[in-house]
């Protein structure tokens, strides 16, 4: 990697840690794991509003399913509940 690359890529870094004098003409010591950090986080921000851009343009809203279901524990008998593919059982005591 050539030294100008680098040092643009290290520049920038958002994640520097600010020093009380100047460090080869800046005020924070930035480094390379920086600079992977804050292009991470600029991608995931990205990638977050074109989903989000995507989902508003296709006008596409989430739905909430929900049921209800009351058991007596006293009164019935096993009780199963199958989700996700698992079985729960409770048993009455």
């Amino acid at each position: 990697m050539s030294k100008h690359l680098s040092e643009f890529i290290v520049g920038q870094d958002i994640f520097g840690m600010p020093i009380g004098v100047h460090y080869k003409g800046t005020d924070s010591y930035q480094t390379r794991m920086g600079a992977f950090c804050t292009f991470a986080t600029f991608c995931l921000m990205v990638s977050n509003f074109v989903t989000l851009g995507i989902g508003f343009y296709q006008k596409s809203f989430q739905d909430e399913k929900t049921s209800e279901q009351f058991f007596d524990r006293f009164t019935s008998g096993p009780f199963s509940l199958i989700e996700n593919n698992l079985a729960l059982t409770m048993m009455t005591v």
